[in-house]
């Protein structure tokens, strides 16, 4: 099974030029089994459901307004092969109270799919840039999400038709998307290393995803921001990062689970 993440900076370049036609062929050869991206609006989803019409695409936005008498949303889109999607949701996550001169509403996409006979959960999220006691909230949030699947199995609905009829939801899960914290943060000790719950499937061989080419962006230089992790034990799995192109800021990272 292969699982894609990438910000895909809604279609700009690492040198802030269209380049979402050239995302999407990008995505195409890629062939993932599910798709997670981030920084996408209406009308990138509109295109991805166009060019990638062989997968079931769910958009997650944390914006819905109205622009100039246009409809805009912003957020993240996460999708899977047509006919392995057993269940989606949106999940918009609350703010912090802080004292961050700029922060913007954030969004969690959720999707449950079956592969090869397996139900495999993928969480993804787009976290705050300017604030890190937003983001902390953020994942607090998404831990809560994650861990929900523990109270619908042990206090199960018993309705066995229609809408009360419990769908499959893993407790184990696969979370990632662009994060928006260097591995040196205290955030990525507090999800990985004091907590102990959630494992950085990158963590043997962590590889910069972001500031590769786009150095006004990322001044400081190249990276770590995206990542895949799980609370599950058994899972094993490979994280490759494609840090050869530039239709983004952010890389493409491409997860390769061998065993669930």
């Amino acid at each position: 099974m292969q699982i894609v993440s990438w910000n895909v900076q809604n279609g700009i370049d690492a040198f802030a030029e269209p380049k979402l036609a050239q995302q999407c062929d990008y995505l195409i050869k890629l062939n993932a089994d599910v798709i997670a991206l981030q920084e996408v609006d209406s009308e990138y989803m509109a295109s991805l459901e166009e060019a990638l019409d062989d997968y079931h695409w769910h958009f997650a936005p944390a914006l819905s307004f109205y622009k100039a008498g246009q409809f805009v949303q912003f957020g993240n889109a996460i999708g899977a092969k047509k006919g392995t999607a057993v269940q989606w949701r949106a999940h918009y996550l609350l703010p912090a109270a802080s004292d961050a001169k700029q922060h913007m509403p954030r969004s969690a996409g959720e999707l449950v799919v079956e592969i090869a006979g397996e139900f495999v959960r993928v969480v993804t999220s787009h976290l705050e840039f300017y604030c890190a006691k937003q983001r902390r909230y953020q994942l607090q949030q998404i831990d809560g999400i994650v861990n929900a699947a523990s109270i619908s199995r042990d206090y199960p609905s018993q309705a066995t038709e229609g809408l009360y009829k419990p769908l499959p939801l893993p407790v184990n899960a696969i979370i990632c998307g662009d994060f928006n914290f260097a591995d040196q943060s205290d955030e990525y000790q507090s999800l990985f290393i004091s907590q102990g719950g959630w494992r950085d499937l990158a963590q043997s061989n962590p590889r910069p995803t972001c500031g590769i080419f786009d150095t006004k962006q990322w001044p400081n230089g190249a990276d770590r921001r995206d990542y895949f992790a799980t609370n599950s034990q058994t899972l094993q799995a490979k994280v490759v990062v494609d840090e050869g192109i530039s239709l983004s800021d952010h890389q493409p990272c491409v997860l390769h689970v061998t065993h669930f």
